[in-house]
């Protein structure tokens, strides 16, 4: 999981978490500041412990000044894919 969140277009931060194991409710990401157009940015890559195969979703939010406008956007570019061993 990789979450990328920008304040006002200039500030930047990042949360990389590799191989990480959720089997619950995990929270990326609980601040929205409603002083600034802030936009955040969450690609997911899971498996599915029973088929071993992966999915891959981005997730997209924007919020306005004052939380006057808001949306959400997911995207699922991979669904139940495999990848094959890297061979030397």
């Amino acid at each position: 999981m990789r979450r990328i969140t920008i304040y006002n277009a200039a500030s930047i931060e990042s949360q990389t978490y590799n191989n990480t194991l959720v089997s619950t409710r995990t929270v990326l990401d609980d601040l929205v500041y409603t002083l600034s157009q802030e936009s955040h940015s969450m690609k997911i890559r899971q498996q599915d412990p029973e088929t071993k195969l992966w999915s891959l979703c981005e997730i997209r939010s924007f919020l306005s000044n004052g939380g006057a406008r808001s949306s959400i956007w997911i995207l699922w570019s991979e669904i139940d894919v495999s990848y094959e061993a890297p061979t030397t």
